[in-house]
């Protein structure tokens, strides 16, 4: 666990795999955002928790085992990728709420070139679509039902070429 200003930060194990799940103020709200071990964002939310102790509490006692806090100094969190831009190794998730809504896709700020970009996982692809159903409709929830796959590819191609047309590249 780690904590700086209005950032909570907490590095456990969930099965094998390691997990990073950091609490935010933003916009006076707390944000969950939820990172694999490689620093891609797997879930973002916005909790009803009042301060970050609380949102620590209420992640804490939703453990099935009590689980061991061992403080120590907080580290941003980066992307394992390369930037599209400039080729460092050091982007870090840029995040702004407006209007108290979830950002839907991850961007990335590069601590190098400044430039943004974005990253997005087929598991967070998938996540939000399995989240979101009631703003398909009903054909395209059909497309999902009959091949989720072959529906998220799609939706994929139709992300990655809104992104194009704002002038933000995609990490690979």
């Amino acid at each position: 666990m780690s904590k700086q200003s209005e950032r909570l930060k907490i590095e456990y194990s969930e099965g094998t795999n390691r997990r990073i799940r950091l609490f935010e103020i933003a916009n006076n709200k707390i944000l969950e955002t939820i990172f694999d071990d490689n620093g891609a964002v797997m879930r973002i939310s916005i909790l009803q928790s009042r301060n970050l102790e609380s949102a620590l509490s209420e992640f804490l006692n939703s453990l099935p085992e009590k689980a061991d806090k061992v403080e120590k100094p907080y580290e941003e969190i980066k992307l394992k990728k390369q930037c599209p831009y400039c080729g460092s190794d050091a982007l870090a998730r840029s995040i702004n709420i407006e209007k108290g809504q979830v950002p839907i896709a991850p961007i990335y700020e590069c601590k190098n070139c400044s430039e943004k970009s974005y990253y997005l996982t087929e598991e967070y692809l998938q996540y939000l679509v399995l989240c979101n159903k009631k703003l398909f409709e009903k054909q395209e929830l059909r497309q999902l039902e009959a091949n989720e796959k072959e529906f998220l590819g799609e939706l994929s191609e139709y992300i990655v070429r809104i992104f194009a047309s704002k002038r933000i590249k995609r990490i690979k």
